[in-house]
């Protein structure tokens, strides 16, 4: 028996779904994470650094300027665009 695997899977340009408990939704200058268990959120800019560090539980809004963010939940890695 192997363990369900878990990936981020791009709805839209204004939407990702994490299908392991977690939603991230891209608003109009912030992302929205959902979750149903604790996970560690990380978010890195398009150079590579890293600008937000959190477990996350529930609901988490994070505001970020405009543009294209990497997101890293666990060990689950997807790009998201932020519109300003």
């Amino acid at each position: 028996n192997q363990a369900p695997q878990c990936y981020i899977t791009p709805v839209n340009n204004l939407e990702a779904y994490f299908d392991c408990g977690v939603k991230i939704i891209s608003g109009k200058g912030y992302l929205e994470i959902s979750s149903s268990k604790v996970n560690l959120l990380k978010i890195y800019n398009t150079s590579g650094s890293l600008i937000y560090s959190k477990k996350v539980f529930n609901k988490e809004k994070i505001y970020l300027k405009e543009g294209l963010y990497i997101i890293r939940v666990n060990d689950k890695i997807s790009k998201i665009l932020v519109r300003g």
